[in-house]
């Protein structure tokens, strides 16, 4: 887990391999999407050595309600014929074929920076805010704390949030 944080926050870290040696390796970055089952997850979010690690903090994760009993199929239509799914594959097809940056090799990424608006700075920096409020003892997010002091890193990366609102 705490590799894992490591190449997340993309710091540079060793790497030993029987094939190629020893290696320190910069420019990584990881990005996990991981699916399971309410059960397993609710064992994963409650393990004091995986929250104590920063590895969940670092992770979005997304809850949602059940949909069982309430779908309700109407007809039977191929997804590649929608129009918002033609749309979604034609940007993912873009983004798959770009360029990526490199640095001083071709597996050392240099990510391209984009920078917040005036307007969504401002909302973000009101998000920060109320999520401190929210963390405070006996808030809603209290119990949360790892999370929610990095949610909106997790959103914005890589802007780093001071006092003085800048």
């Amino acid at each position: 887990m705490a590799r894992w944080c490591k190449i997340w926050d993309g710091s540079p870290f060793d790497r030993v391999r029987a094939g190629d040696g020893a290696a320190i390796l910069y420019g990584r970055r990881m990005v996990m999407h991981q699916l399971a089952q309410p059960d397993l997850m609710t064992l994963l979010l409650s393990n004091r050595m995986a929250n104590g690690q920063g590895l969940l903090s670092r992770c979005l994760v997304a809850w949602p309600q059940s949909a069982i009993e309430t779908r309700q199929v109407v007809r039977f239509e191929k997804p590649e014929d929608r129009r918002e799914i033609q749309r979604l594959f034609a940007v993912l097809k873009g983004l798959m074929e770009a360029t990526p940056g490199t640095g001083k090799s071709a597996q050392e990424l240099t990510p391209l920076e984009l920078p917040l608006t005036a307007d969504a700075t401002v909302l973000a920096m009101a998000a920060l805010n109320q999520f401190e409020s929210l963390m405070a003892h006996g808030a809603d997010l209290a119990e949360l704390r790892d999370r929610t002091s990095k949610a909106l890193e997790n959103v914005c990366l890589p802007h780093r949030w001071r006092d003085d609102g800048h």
